[in-house]
């Protein structure tokens, strides 16, 4: 098989062009890994959040959890947690296809 200068060219065009994406993807993809690591410490926080008023009303930390957890208002936060770390996962997932791809592009040249 016979390669020629074209084809070189182009494969090593498309390889600068991966770079240059996943070089563009690096602030996404920082924001997303920190949305994923620190996500445990937030559903915490929520939690407590919406048992506080029951906690200072002298309930037992497993019933004002209970309450909490069934609070309209706290499932809808949780919703939206929830969507934050798909939006995350989502950014994670493209990097690393890219950053494949990219790996297959310097194979090829």
């Amino acid at each position: 098989m016979e390669i020629h200068h074209s084809d070189t060219g182009q494969a090593a065009a498309r390889l600068k062009s991966a770079s240059k994406s996943l070089h563009d993807m690096a602030p996404r993809l920082a924001r997303a890994v920190q949305v994923r690591e620190f996500m445990p410490e937030r559903k915490n926080n929520l939690l407590a959040y919406h048992m506080r008023g029951y906690i200072e009303a002298d309930m037992s930390i497993a019933k004002a959890e209970a309450l909490a957890r069934t609070r309209y208002e706290y499932i809808e936060d949780l919703n939206d947690l929830m969507k934050q770390l798909e939006a995350a996962e989502l950014v994670i997932h493209q990097y690393k296809t890219e950053q494949a791809s990219c790996g297959s592009r310097q194979i090829v040249i």
